[in-house]
């Protein structure tokens, strides 16, 4: 889902994530859905992120997060399994 609220203008992409199955390609949805690129175009995500912390973070679902740059934009992986994209250029600018 995209975000429109104004209090959060920079971010342009959340999702919450509830089975660990989901969260590998939902990271990938939210970054394809942010870009526009395809999964191919993005790049494997494992060379700016270990998949295996992302659900080991998520398994525990307690506190923490990983952040990871990738495609031109910001990554936020909570351990609740909220996922935000921020384009680097909208936080710069």
């Amino acid at each position: 889902m995209a975000i429109t609220d104004p209090s959060e203008e920079d971010i342009i992409y959340q999702r919450n994530v509830e089975r660990a199955n989901d969260l590998i390609p939902e990271v990938v949805t939210a970054l394809t859905t942010v870009t526009g690129q395809t999964p191919r175009e993005i790049g494997p995500l494992n060379e700016a992120v270990d998949p295996d912390a992302l659900l080991t973070l998520f398994s525990r679902q307690d506190s923490g997060l990983i952040k990871f740059e990738l495609a031109d934009c910001h990554v936020t992986v909570y351990a609740d399994g909220k996922i935000t994209v921020e384009e680097i250029d909208n936080i710069e600018s």
